[in-house]
């Protein structure tokens, strides 16, 4: 019997090639206390990397590098692409802070002379234009795994993207930006969207279950069972390339099945079909993020109302939630989170202020819990019911 090959071992100083995440890399080691590292879809391309950066290091000189920020982020994005382990929808998200954020303001400064000055300057431009705080904090992040990248590939010595955290605005819970409605200002919503039957069951849902918007457009009439009164949230809508496509939620935590109050269930009932998306429109086709955006949008332009984003209305439901005492656990599965530390994490600020007493009272009412949870099961009521009544049961939650 042949013996087994064993396998053989680079020589020291000629570098390596590893499996990471879904690619490869290739590394050498400059020999000055620096690792130049390559990123690759494949082993054969980090092979030919690693030659490369052998040659370079053999030269003294670094491994060739983008002239400037907008031809790294260009090249950078490309490597992506090819990554197993990275969404589409990712991908998407990154060419478009690409593409509207970071070249148009640092896409000209050369690589190597990118600063910490100037990466601030930029983030502080884009919060004075009015950008949220988590869009900025999604571009400092974008910005800081490209940097963090040229910085493994020996372009530049070091990340020039500070690591302190974005600063919030007035009304900021935890790093979400919440605006609080009041009861008057909820009623005023609903008139305007009244007349939508559609986008009213769509506000409906989300003030009252904080639903995702993908979560909302990716629900299913076979997702909704009318005698156990639930919903059943498997499924969230993202584009990619080739449109709109069906996808897992977020997190794992994120498909659940949530109880539904009396008057939703009602509701929901009265429109009920065999199949289909809920939200749909000519020819059945589901609704898009664009184009729920879009009826939100005007809505509220024919009612005389200010603009509110549509993913403001889940951090109202679910800081609502928190304002009225319910169980943080209860609110996390509720939410779709993928743990209750996530839930404090946002929304820590809106839990209420009680006095010791009233802790102790609290923990010794037996009959706090079963105050928490969602109401039971009731028969259904066929009859229909006026869409302008659902309005009183959101101001109660």
């Amino acid at each position: 019997m042949a013996a087994k090959k064993k396998p053989t071992r680079r020589p020291r100083g000629e570098g390596t090639v590893y499996a990471d995440r879904g690619g490869f890399v290739a590394e050498v080691d400059a020999g000055n206390g620096k690792r130049y590292r390559h990123r690759a879809a494949t082993r054969e391309d980090a092979e030919r990397q690693r030659v490369a950066l052998l040659a370079a290091v053999a030269t003294k000189s670094k491994p060739p590098s983008p002239t400037s920020v907008g031809a790294w982020l260009d090249e950078w994005i490309g490597r992506q692409r090819k990554l197993a382990y990275v969404q589409e929808r990712t991908i998407l998200g990154y060419e478009s802070i690409i593409r509207d954020h970071l070249k148009p303001r640092l896409g000209a400064i050369r690589l190597t002379d990118l600063g910490t000055s100037h990466v601030q300057g930029a983030i502080a431009a884009m919060q004075d234009d009015g950008l949220q705080p988590n869009t900025v904090r999604n571009i400092r992040n974008c910005l800081g795994a490209a940097m963090r990248s040229a910085a493994q590939q020996g372009h530049t010595s070091s990340s020039p993207v500070p690591s302190t955290s974005v600063r919030g605005r007035a009304g900021t819970v935890g790093t979400i930006a919440v605006k609080h409605l009041t009861a008057e200002q909820i009623d005023e919503i609903f008139e305007c969207v009244g007349k939508d039957m559609k986008l009213n069951l769509a506000v409906n849902l989300t003030l009252t279950l904080g639903l995702r918007q993908q979560e909302l457009l990716g629900l299913d009439w076979s997702d909704f069972d009318a005698t156990a009164q639930t919903l059943r949230i498997r499924q969230a809508v993202t584009r990619g390339y080739e449109g709109l496509t069906l996808g897992p939620p977020k997190t794992a935590r994120s498909r659940r099945v949530v109880r539904l109050p009396t008057h939703l269930a009602y509701y929901l009932n009265y429109w009920k079909r065999s199949s289909g998306p809920i939200f749909d429109g000519k020819r059945s086709t589901r609704w898009s993020a664009t184009d729920l955006t879009r009826r939100w949008k005007k809505a509220l332009a024919d009612g005389g109302r200010e603009p509110l984003e549509w993913r403001a209305l889940r951090h109202i439901a679910i800081s609502r939630m928190i304002e009225k005492g319910m169980d943080v656990v209860q609110v996390s599965r509720i939410a779709g989170h993928s743990t209750a530390a996530t839930t404090l994490r946002f929304y820590a600020d809106a839990a209420p202020v009680i006095s010791a007493d009233e802790a102790d009272a609290r923990s010794l009412d037996p009959g706090l819990s079963a105050r928490l949870r969602l109401p039971d099961t009731p028969t259904i009521n066929p009859q229909p019911i006026d869409p302008h009544d659902l309005r009183e049961h959101i101001s109660r939650l």
